[in-house]
């Protein structure tokens, strides 16, 4: 079947970071060019979310969802 994601969607990239997050059900996806790009995003198979953008916020949560994978 074909996923069609709702809400706002994340730009396209590419030299990324992409993890799956077994415990949340959900990829997260980090940073990439063009750019660089400086963002957080996750997709839970129906929608995209951005956790947040640039420097020490994205810094604090990309740290805070990696312990939680863990």
């Amino acid at each position: 079947a074909l996923v069609v994601p709702g809400g706002a969607v994340p730009p396209a990239r590419f030299e990324h970071t992409a993890v799956w997050d077994s415990l949340n059900g959900r990829m997260l996806i980090f940073g990439g060019e063009p750019g660089p790009l400086n963002d957080l995003w996750s997709f839970d198979g129906t929608n995209w979310r951005l956790h947040g953008k640039g420097g020490k916020e994205v810094y604090k949560i990309t740290r805070k969802e990696l312990r939680r994978i863990k």
